[in-house]
């Protein structure tokens, strides 16, 4: 289903059930993806000195978290005086369909989801979604498996990053212990702006307001899908090594 499919389906449920705020609501959404996606909240925030996390080009996901931060700097831009008070993060993440319109924004931004090779595992789970009979339940599954691709992308490039870097062993885990630093100096020969970027990287992986834009979430000394079915993406041992890399006590 596509974004402007999604889309009419929710301003037609706000006629239906005669609600300008819910109407009021969606407008400002669909606003808040167009500004998003297109740069100009990126040139918005600057102009306002407020945070361009959300909207650093080149921006072409737009998320719960995201559409809050546009509301935010909307309401500042107009001193606080303006109708831009939603939608909140919440108020999305707990509707189907205002979800799932971001998800297809999102995918339609991206160029789309790109096909499997048939017999691949990859395969084999999009033949199971397609079987889903909600068609927004396919499109939330859909872009939820992406995130958990997107995220476990990230990890291995993080990881062969750090195998690059003289005296570390990224498969020696059993040095470990929770989250205690291991024995051995495993990064002896690291240089200091190695080590700051191992320790820029850990602070971004435990930090929630980062995390929140891939809707994933810190707990338990993992990363982990924030929605169901909740996936570790960075498991405890793996944290737990590059912030011994880096020196960072995880315990505080």
């Amino acid at each position: 289903m596509s974004s402007s499919e999604i889309l009419k389906r929710l301003k037609d449920d706000a006629k239906a059930v005669d609600s300008s705020v819910r109407a009021a609501t969606i407008s400002r959404l669909e606003t808040a993806c167009d500004e998003i996606l297109s740069g100009r909240a990126y040139a918005l925030a600057r102009k306002h000195s407020f945070s361009t996390t959300h909207f650093r080009p080149p921006h072409t996901r737009v998320n719960s978290a995201g559409i809050e931060a546009y509301v935010k700097l909307r309401d500042l831009a107009a001193n606080f005086d303006s109708e831009w008070k939603g939608p909140v993060s919440g108020t999305i993440q707990h509707d189907k369909l205002m979800k799932a319109y971001l998800s297809a924004r999102t995918a339609e931004s991206s160029g789309g989801i790109k096909p499997a090779r048939p017999g691949t595992r990859k395969d084999q789970v999009d033949k199971i979604v397609s079987a889903l009979p909600d068609i927004l339940d396919k499109t939330l599954v859909r872009e939820e498996l992406e995130d958990g691709r997107r995220a476990l992308k990230t990890l291995n490039l993080a990881l062969e990053a750090l195998r690059k870097i003289a005296g570390v062993d990224v498969n020696d885990l059993a040095a470990l212990s929770g989250r205690k630093s291991p024995s051995v100096k495993v990064m002896a020969n690291a240089t200091p702006e190695q080590k700051q970027l191992i320790r820029n990287l850990v602070v971004r992986l435990t930090n929630e307001d980062f995390l929140e834009e891939a809707d994933l979430t810190y707990v338990g000394g993992s990363v982990r899908m924030k929605l169901p079915p909740g996936n570790r993406i960075i498991l405890l041992e793996e944290l737990a090594l590059l912030a011994a890399l880096a020196d960072v006590d995880l315990s505080r």
